[in-house]
């Protein structure tokens, strides 16, 4: 994101325009090799989950002039890294007082193009070692799979990814793996949110951002299932769709870094003062 996006000149601005008080900003590389944690402890990828909400907290805490309470901490990400803000949010809530999740993906494990109806497990039937799935971006959600299928379902004796999914190609017949399936929902931002209705209760402001015209139909359509389902539950939250695609509104003068998601964070965390 510095590299690409220069979020450090963006931020700066933002302390400049007076949307965001001086603040210290971690940003972690959870790029594995395939791409993405998932923001989840596996015991095959490594635990992902504790590294973000323990273990670099600490660290942060211990070696800079941080203000070392959960009203002060604040956890956002886009893409992989929204859902990874979502599950942060719901297991480290005595962490992270406020959540930002920008156009969060894979939110549902069993969404239609991750799921049964999409063409991506076919395509993982063709696929046979790393270097196909990852060699540019045309095999983004079969990479995707993968990636979701080494952190939530390893399985280190089957090769070429070590992972158990929950669609399988044999020929043309579809299999499907029940149980892998339950796991991979319970495990999935959506399936979490049963197990931690409380923890999200803790939070003092919650929000999700999605584009109308995202690359991947499935983020506006599970963002919004995921803002109805908090809403069933009585969790306090903010949710919004604007008019834009997945990257195109975000890290830009008009976009929703320096004009909403800096200054959220504005309004909730606590500064000291």
């Amino acid at each position: 994101m510095i590299k690409y996006d220069r979020f450090h000149e963006l931020l700066d601005k933002a302390i400049a325009l007076q949307r965001i008080e001086p603040v210290i900003v971690v940003m972690p590389n959870h790029h594995t090799l395939y791409r993405g944690s998932w923001y989840t402890n596996s015991s095959f990828t490594g635990k992902w989950a504790d590294f973000t909400g323990l273990d670099l907290v600490s660290y942060i805490d211990k070696n800079y002039r941080t203000i070392a309470n959960r009203d002060s901490r604040g956890v956002a990400g886009h893409s992989m890294g929204g859902q990874g803000a979502l599950k942060m949010g719901m297991l480290f809530p005595d962490v992270f007082s406020s959540v930002y999740a920008m156009s969060p993906a894979t939110l549902d494990a069993n969404s239609e193009e991750l799921g049964i109806r999409g063409a991506a497990y076919k395509r993982i039937g063709e696929i046979t070692s790393r270097e196909q799935l990852i060699d540019g971006w045309g095999e983004f959600l079969p990479n995707a799979i993968i990636a979701m299928g080494r952190a939530y379902t390893p399985n280190p004796s089957k090769p070429p990814f070590y992972a158990d999914l929950p669609y399988e190609y044999l020929k043309d017949s579809l299999i499907i793996h029940y149980d892998i399936l339950k796991v991979w929902r319970e495990k999935s931002a959506m399936g979490m949110i049963d197990n931690h209705v409380e923890d999200l209760k803790k939070l003092t402001a919650l929000k999700l951002d999605w584009g109308r015209n995202e690359d991947t139909a499935q983020i506006p359509r599970t963002s919004l299932a995921f803002s109805k389902k908090l809403e069933n539950l009585g969790i306090h939250h903010y949710a919004e769709e604007y008019i834009g695609n997945h990257s195109n509104k975000l890290w830009t003068d008009d976009g929703r870094a320096l004009n909403d998601m800096l200054p959220f964070f504005n309004t909730y965390l606590n500064f000291g003062k």
